[in-house]
């Protein structure tokens, strides 16, 4: 049973390369007491899929009327062409190119046939005694020409609809008859196929949530879209110390006045999660820290998530009007892990700062997640991570995995209880689920 499932995973896959769609849900907030319901659109019905397949059918079954037109009695021979380019489609590029090359075809036939029609009224003149002939042909000639002219009008605007429909991305992951329900220790949670854009199992995963500091990916993403300089030095300020200490948030241990790069604030931000970093990042970027969630969420909108996530500030920190969705961020990690500089960051099990005006050592941070899951057994490696907690959020992590096989697969889960709960959910979701 478990070879056939991810068998029909697989064709799935396939299918699913050449569309793009995007799946409705509505958002509710869940607390630690209550699981969230989620009316989402569900499966891909029987009745949407044949609809696509129809008009794919209906395409490349456009019958093209073609002519060729005898020099000597001025003949005209109609055919039917195979629409083989458009039985044939491969996606939005392909789709294009195909039916650029069958318009130039047919229109180089009409304009065939329109130059038949004109030396055949010539000969009509020419020759009065074949003057009925020569009209009757004439005709046929112009009607044939009409004839092709309304195949290649026909032609182009079912191709149109068609590449329309292809050329239309999903921001989201699609969800499938094949898409699993996991029994998972974790209010909010979501694996995804990143390589086929296909969700695996879920449990609440379009449902609103609180991130946490799994809002920090996104600003790391956003941070390295707008550094130019890694090596440029920055001042931790005192207010930006007595703000740390005041909401008791996590931090690197920065002190007032140390000079520390930009390299280093990164990594701060992710592996000891520092809200001292993220603030010291966000003001060299954007002038101020409203100013640069500004940013953040732009991004979002970039991502196609706007509608589902919103932010409020950079760290993570709990503000009812700062959240998101486990599929969303999903997506933000997919973003993240195509950046260079932010997988490096988000890869790394351990690293040391540099010294500077304020210490003769660097401090040596740890991404406890990466170090703890690559302990559990998950059929692959996981590759990046990041986790979070506020009391709103409870323990909540994302992490981005490669398969034994090849297959990158993202897993978010929020609202758990206990740093190693999550370790244990990510791990358990990837050996039961990411082959």
């Amino acid at each position: 049973m478990r070879h056939l499932f991810y068998r029909n995973r697989i064709v799935a896959g396939l299918l699913i390369a050449t569309l793009s769609t995007t799946s409705l849900s509505t958002t509710a907030l869940a607390d630690s007491s209550t699981f969230v319901e989620i009316t989402d659109a569900g499966p891909l019905a029987a009745s949407a899929a044949a609809g696509v397949q129809n008009t794919g059918a209906e395409t490349a079954t456009t019958t093209e009327t073609a002519a060729s037109v005898n020099s000597a009695g001025a003949q005209v021979v109609q055919g039917t062409d195979a629409m083989s380019t458009l039985t044939g489609l491969t996606g939005p590029t392909g789709t294009a190119a195909g039916t650029a090359n069958q318009t130039v075809s047919t229109t180089a036939d009409s304009a065939a046939l329109a130059a038949a029609a004109n030396q055949a009224a010539a000969s009509a003149q020419q020759n009065s005694t074949a003057a009925t002939n020569q009209t009757a042909q004439s005709s046929a000639t112009a009607q044939a020409a009409a004839s092709a002219q309304q195949s290649t009008q026909t032609i182009a605007a079912a191709t149109q609809q068609t590449t329309n429909y292809f050329q239309q991305p999903s921001k989201g992951f699609l969800r499938t008859a094949m898409t699993l329900k996991p029994e998972v220790n974790a209010n909010f949670a979501i694996l995804v196929d990143a390589d086929a854009g296909l969700v695996v199992a879920e449990k609440n995963g379009s449902a609103k949530m609180y991130p946490a500091s799994m809002t920090k990916v996104m600003t790391l993403l956003v941070a390295c879209e707008h550094i130019t300089d890694l090596s440029e030095k920055l001042e931790i300020t005192q207010d930006i110390v007595d703000y740390v200490k005041k909401e008791g948030a996590s931090n690197c241990g920065f002190k007032a006045g140390e000079q520390v790069t930009m390299l280093d604030l990164l990594y701060g931000l992710i592996l000891p999660s520092g809200a001292d970093a993220a603030l010291a990042l966000v003001r060299r970027i954007a002038g101020s820290e409203e100013q640069f969630v500004a940013l953040m969420n732009q991004k979002a909108q970039q991502l196609g998530i706007s509608a589902t996530t919103h932010f409020t500030n950079c760290t993570g920190l709990y503000n009812d009007n700062h959240y998101s969705t486990a599929e969303d961020m999903a997506i933000i990690m997919r973003a993240a892990a195509q950046n260079s500089v932010a997988a490096t960051i988000l890869t790394t099990r351990s690293y040391t700062t540099q010294a500077n005006n304020k210490r003769t050592t660097g401090l040596s941070f740890s991404n406890l997640f990466l170090k703890r899951i690559d302990t559990q057994t998950t059929g692959g490696q996981v590759n990046f991570a990041k986790t979070g907690y506020v009391a709103k959020a409870g323990n909540c992590a994302v992490s981005y995995f490669t398969a034994a096989s090849g297959r990158h697969y993202i897993c978010v889960t929020g609202k758990t209880s206990g740093a190693w709960n999550v370790v244990s959910a990510h791990a358990a979701l990837y050996s039961q689920y990411a082959k």
